[in-house]
C-alpha cells in the first residue's frame, strides 16, 4: 500500500494534477482520494482501473509490480541502443584499422590516418553520449518512489545490457500495460 500511495502522489504531481482534479476524474470525493495518497484508504477495482489512462502509466508500475515507469524504460532503451551502436562502430573501427594496415591497399598513409581519426572521433562522441544517457537514467529514477537500491548498480545494468544484446529487447518489454 505504501508503494501505491507514494507512486500515485508522485505521478499526480509529475502530471501537474491536483487531488481535486484526480477525484473529479475518478468520480470520487477529494477527501476519499486523499486517503489513497496517505495510505489510509484504497480504491475499489472500478476506481483503480481508471488510473492508468489518466496518469499515462501502467497499473503494474503504480502498484509496485515493476520498478520503472514508461519514461524509465524509454531511457534504458535509449541507453542500450546507443551503447549497442557504439559497440558496432567500435567493431567497424577495428576492421578499418586492419584493412588500412594492408600493405597491398593503394591508399595514401595520410588518407588512412584521416579516415581512422574520424571514426575514432565518432566513437569517442558515442561513448560520451552513452555515459550521459546512463547518468540521465540514474538521475531520473532517483525520484521514483520505491525504486530498489539494486537499480542504481552499474553492474546490474551491464548484465541487463548483455541480455538486451542477445534478444534486442528490454527486460519485461513483453509485459502488457
Amino acid at each position: 500500500m505504501e508503494i501505491f500511495s507514494a507512486r500515485l502522489k508522485w505521478l499526480r504531481e509529475k502530471h501537474g494534477f491536483t487531488q481535486k482534479e484526480m477525484a473529479e476524474y475518478l468520480e470520487i470525493s477529494q477527501p476519499y482520494y486523499g486517503r489513497f495518497e496517505k495510505g489510509t484508504g484504497q480504491p475499489n477495482i472500478e476506481t483503480l482501473v481508471k488510473l492508468p489512462p489518466k496518469l499515462n502509466e501502467s497499473l503494474d508500475f503504480i502498484c509496485g509490480v515493476v520498478a520503472l515507469d514508461k519514461k524509465g524504460y524509454d531511457l534504458v532503451y535509449d541507453y542500450f541502443s546507443s551503447r549497442y551502436n557504439s559497440e558496432q562502430l567500435g567493431e567497424r573501427v577495428k576492421s578499418t584499422m586492419e584493412m588500412l594496415e594492408d600493405p597491398d591497399l593503394e591508399i595514401s598513409i595520410d588518407f588512412k590516418l584521416r579516415h581512422l581519426a574520424r571514426q575514432k572521433q565518432r566513437l569517442t562522441r558515442l561513448n560520451e553520449i552513452n555515459l550521459e544517457q546512463f547518468k540521465e537514467f540514474i538521475h531520473y529514477i532517483k525520484d521514483i518512489p520505491y525504486v530498489p537500491p539494486v537499480m542504481f548498480d552499474e553492474e546490474l545494468w551491464s548484465d541487463e545490457y548483455q541480455e538486451y544484446k542477445k534478444s534486442r529487447r528490454l527486460p519485461h518489454e513483453d509485459q502488457e500495460d
